[in-house]
């Protein structure tokens, strides 16, 4: 069975749709018609859909995750032994686990059964996904021109289908662009660079013209499935700069003027036979140096920095790239030169620098690349040295990182995702979804937890075990967790507004930002702009954060409880909290892991701990919350165990503030 959707659409979709329920799939075929033209075969059973695809040649499968002969995992298991690299998305309702384990086993998304409005936007993602991933894949050791691109701020890049007429722009590094007509890119001004552009991607070999904005880049290619041919249309801008240009804080030369250089000593090496290094300096926790002696404290500290690193290498090409980064490059040959440029820049923070009449001492984290072992252009050879120096802060800092290839695909997405953070509050990309939490005895609602979401471009919604340990790695976890205070803070005010009173919502903070000691005087500030009794409001601290200082820890809390704020310890009984530390800590509320809470309807062990944990906050008045509960047999337990309050899927999923709005009412009149 086949059906064929609105023809006005912007993108066509050739795809098999894998289930049993032929209503279903006629549901998904409208769903997606909103959005894509449609060419889709229909699969009952798992045997059928293998066939289809490797028949038919789709550009993406939809699927639900049971089907008459298998499972998600049997199709998305199959599709990874025959090699066969379609983008698959799922539409269906999955647990924690099975959600877990569908994206470990490769699926682009999971959409819920009653989100089909969602499936056109998972659809767009996963053909994305399925090119940019095949083009990653291609040519991953050689620092393709995706890669390259990527990791610079500027340059325009598309990813053109051409067996699509006209050719269409699937992938591009503006998304405004996607959808539209190769011929619409607007890096080629004439008819003439046009034609010159349409015969190059005709040749089918990588070739460079040169075009009224600098270079095109033109690199064709197959990719599953059914070897589609694509081109990756990259345009590099001329320079504006000369090496002449240089940082006005500290005089070194810009990123500019660097990559001038090492472009000459890439070319000169390739010549001779030589190697070439490049250098990625981070300086570990600079923003201690802001914090004792502001800013003004800080640019002179840089300019040390600078003097020191030009003494101590006098035969390495310095720069600054911004903020607290050098980058040096060292043209001599062989690994040791390298060796030598890195110890000598370690060695420039052996003595302390002074901030207000003190000494400071700081660290750096260095990430070396070499040409051409690691890459065989100046935007890869520093891309690879800064993936490296970011390996470095992610194993303990103040140390030189090598750059290493088998690690390359997690690095380099965290270089990715640490670039695309910077900027995003600013940009509105950040969410709250909110998860209800219940009470045991009435089942009423009892308050909300308030959870980041990143709607991250390109990538869909994104939960953040996948960005908060970023976050925390560069520096912007403080910035990010102030911004989450503010939101929920500001929802409960618009909820009062509307009619809804004693709405109190939990907010997580982090190890940093509870350590920095200004979390109070944030929390005052926020409950005064925008009016919001301090009641409704909780601060959720993690076990393991609070018993990094005990004392610290208890003078924290107790300011936060001085201003009426409720105080909650999250994983409680992960960490090493004893009876006689807990006496200490002004808390309302123990949340008990989840990871007791997930056998506790089976395990002994697990129940007699959550057992202990009710009966211990009993003892000292305060409430328990259990996380994670995703069966009625959980429940059923926990009530019995004397738990107080539950949050999990089996009552609500977290979600979006418009959502919530309506369960609040629902409460309200109850």
């Amino acid at each position: 069975m086949e059906y064929n959707g609105a023809v006005g659409a912007r993108k066509h979709v050739r795809g098999v749709f894998v289930t049993a329920d032929a209503a279903e799939s006629r549901r998904w075929a409208a769903a997606i018609a909103a959005e894509h033209s449609l060419d889709v075969r229909y699969a009952a059973s798992l045997a059928e859909a293998l066939a289809a695809i490797a028949t038919q040649h789709p550009d993406v499968a939809i699927a639900a995750p049971a089907l008459g002969d298998g499972s998600y995992r049997d199709l998305l298991r199959s599709l990874h032994a025959a090699g066969t690299e379609l983008p698959v998305v799922l539409v269906g309702e999955l647990d924690r686990d099975a959600l877990r384990d569908a994206f470990a086993l490769g699926a682009i998304d999971v959409v819920a059964s009653g989100d089909l409005a969602r499936i056109g936007a998972a659809v767009a993602r996963a053909l994305r996904e399925g090119v940019v991933g095949a083009l990653l894949r291609r040519t991953r050791a050689a620092a393709t021109l995706l890669e390259e691109t990527l990791r610079r701020t500027s340059g325009d890049l598309a990813v053109v289908a051409l067996d699509e007429r006209p050719a269409t722009i699937v992938y591009a590094t503006r998304s405004d662009l996607v959808g539209r007509p190769m011929i619409e890119l607007p890096f080629v001004r004439d008819e003439d660079e046009a034609e010159e552009l349409m015969h190059a991607v005709e040749r089918r070999s990588s070739v460079r013209l040169a075009v009224a904005e600098g270079t095109l880049i033109v690199e064709p290619f197959s990719a599953p499935p059914g070897n589609r041919r694509y081109a990756a249309i990259s345009c590099e801008r001329e320079p504006h700069a000369s090496e002449s240009d240089r940082d006005p804080l500290t005089g070194l030369p810009g990123r500019t003027a660097f990559e001038l250089r090492a472009a000459r000593a890439m070319a000169d090496a390739e010549r001779d036979g030589n190697a070439v290094a490049v250098l990625f300096l981070d300086v570990d926790r600079f923003r201690i140096v802001n914090e004792l002696g502001g800013h003004a404290a800080g640019d002179e500290v840089l300019r040390s920095i600078a003097q020191r690193l030009r003494f101590a290498s006098p035969h390495a090409f310095a720069s600054r790239f911004g903020g607290d980064e050098f980058v040096l490059l060292c043209a001599e040959d062989g690994p040791d030169a390298a060796r030598a440029t890195a110890d000598a820049a370690v060695g420039a923070f052996r003595e302390p620098f002074v901030v207000d009449g003190k000494p400071v001492y700081l660290t750096p984290s260095i990430g070396v690349a070499s040409a051409p072992e690691d890459a065989s252009d100046v935007g890869a050879l520093i891309g690879t040295a800064e993936a490296a120096v970011f390996e470095a802060k992610r194993l303990g800092r103040n140390m030189v990182r090598w750059y290493a290839a088998s690690g390359a695909t997690s690095t380099f997405e965290r270089v990715l995702t640490r670039r695309d953070l910077q900027g995003a509050i600013e940009r509105g990309e950040f969410e709250l979804y909110y998860q209800p939490m219940y009470d045991v005895a009435t089942r009423a609602i009892e308050g909300l937890e308030a959870l980041i979401r990143w709607r991250r471009p390109q990538h869909g919604l994104v939960l953040p075990d996948r960005f908060i340990p970023v976050a925390e790695e560069c520096g912007l976890i403080e910035a990010l967790g102030a911004w989450v205070l503010e939101t929920a803070i500001a929802q409960v005010r618009t909820w009062t507004n509307a009619g809804i009173p004693a709405v109190r919502v939990s907010v997580n903070v982090s190890a940093r930002q509870f350590e920095s000691r200004a979390l109070p005087g944030l929390v005052g500030e926020l409950l005064e702009r925008y009016g919001v009794a301090a009641s409704s409001l909780e601060i959720e601290v993690t076990e393991s954060a609070i018993m990094r200082d005990v004392g610290i820890a208890a003078a924290l809390l107790g300011e936060l409880r001085a201003l009426g704020v409720r105080v909650s310890i999250d994983d409680f009984g992960t960490g090493y909290t004893s009876l006689g530390f807990l006496k200490r800590f002004p808390v309302d509320t123990l949340k008990i892991d989840r990871s007791f809470v997930a056998d506790v309807a089976a395990g002994a062990f697990d129940g007699a701990v959550v057992r202990a944990v009710t009966t211990l906050a009993r003892g000292l008045g305060v409430r328990t919350v259990a996380e994670g509960v995703e069966a009625e047999e959980q429940f059923e337990r926990l009530r019995a165990l004397d738990c107080d309050v539950v949050q999990g899927f089996l009552f609500s999923r977290p979600v979006p503030a418009a959502a919530c709005t309506p369960l609040l009412r629902t409460k309200l009149s109850a």
